[in-house]
């Protein structure tokens, strides 16, 4: 407003600043950069969804983009995009094809396209991957597609997922390297938990611990349980020791990663931290 451009409401810059004709050139400069920038990463991402989905697919995703423009502007992201574009959709993935329902092609593009928790190379030669916060199967799916090797171990807690996951991993073919569980990871920690435990009164609580003093030692683990992170490694767990890598993804500001970062170095692993405004992620390797 005018109050903020005269300076009064902006403590930080003087009053004359408004006036001079050189600071208005440097405004009108950060802001072109900021539109170079946020155009070329609009079409870096166009291209990598280019590449993930078959012909058909793609100019769907098109049309949805083109339906839902301005929201897409306001935002400044796609997911407006991935919200209208239908939950049963195919996946380019190398020389073959994988095939979603009831799935957020947000997740695909974070999993497939830019490889939020690890690249298909990354996995590649692991035997055991256990995946936390398994969602509808789309990390599984990448996993045991990376992984010719590896079997899966899923946990979910919504139990409508869990029949949506195991659903995607046997359109795809892997049943038969795949283990799936309905459970919550780290207990009744919010009241959000606490409503599905009382929605679902046989829902089980998932112990990392018993699972592996009969599992044994796993080589990656992928965390992503909303928030529950903090309370399931906020006792300094003794279990972490089964596990050789370890991706997970916190939900805070990049303190509070650092502090889980913190403990997972107290239990062996050395640590890279990588932040996205309330997101980030912690990726370990054991040393």
């Amino acid at each position: 407003d005018g109050k903020f451009l005269s300076g009064a409401g902006c403590p930080f810059l003087p009053k004359t600043f408004w006036g001079k004709k050189w600071a208005w050139t440097k405004i009108f400069r950060m802001i072109r950069r900021s539109l170079i920038h946020d155009f070329h990463r609009f079409c870096g991402e166009i291209l990598r969804i280019q590449r993930l989905l078959p012909p058909a697919e793609f100019a769907g995703w098109l049309r949805c983009l083109a339906a839902v423009w301005p929201s897409v502007l306001a935002r400044r992201s796609l997911n407006p995009v991935d919200d209208a574009f239908p939950k049963s959709f195919r996946v380019r993935f190398g020389s073959s094809s994988l095939r979603f329902d009831q799935a957020s092609f947000s997740l695909v593009r974070e999993i497939f396209g830019s490889f939020c928790y690890a690249s298909p190379q990354e996995l590649r030669g692991e035997k055991k991957i256990l995946d936390l916060g398994a969602n509808a199967g789309i990390f599984s799916v990448f996993a045991l597609a990376s992984a010719p090797e590896a079997e899966v171990y899923a946990v979910e807690a919504q139990p409508a997922l869990v029949t949506a996951l195991r659903e995607n991993i046997s359109r795809n073919g892997f049943a038969a390297r795949f283990q799936a569980t309905a459970a919550v990871v780290a207990g009744g920690w919010d009241s959000w938990t606490r409503h599905l435990l009382e929605s679902h009164p046989g829902l089980p609580v998932f112990d990392p611990e018993e699972f592996f003093q009969k599992q044994g030692d796993w080589g990656f683990c992928k965390c992503d349980i909303e928030g529950a992170e903090f309370h399931l490694l906020g006792s300094r767990p003794s279990w972490l020791t089964h596990i050789r890598r370890l991706v997970l993804e916190y939900h805070g500001d990049w303190p509070e990663g650092e502090r889980l970062g913190e403990i997972l170095r107290e239990s062996g692993f050395l640590v890279k931290q990588s932040g996205h405004g309330r997101l980030g992620y912690l990726r370990c390797q054991r040393t």
